[in-house]
């Protein structure tokens, strides 16, 4: 592991507290009807929900603890606009990215 990789895979991320995880899982019961869908993939393997206080949760089967590794090292050393990784966690077998909501246009609609 590189050695800037400790800083930027802080434990807060990639292991939260339940007391954090605890705000989100009501919200996993049924998405759809607390939520705002923001985006939806193909054939329904992902999600993006509005947290509706500045954060977007993604989830889905194609979601990953990889990808949010990748989100958090693209913002820390290209100027390409991606969100904030605030957690990652799992939860019944999928992975859950909460990051910060970023305005912009969808990438299939540039």
């Amino acid at each position: 592991m590189h050695p800037y990789a400790e800083d930027l895979f802080a434990p807060h991320i990639f292991a939260p507290p339940q007391e954090e995880i605890a705000c989100i899982l009501p919200h996993l019961v049924w998405p759809d009807r607390t939520l705002h869908v923001l985006g939806r993939r193909t054939h329904g393997q992902n999600a993006i929900y509005d947290l509706v206080d500045g954060r977007v949760l993604k989830t889905g089967r194609t979601t990953s603890f990889d990808e949010a590794k990748a989100m958090i090292i693209v913002r820390a050393h290209t100027n390409i606009p991606v969100p904030k990784v605030y957690m990652v966690f799992e939860h019944r077998c999928s992975t859950h990215i909460v990051m910060e909501r970023i305005d912009g246009v969808a990438h299939r609609e540039a």
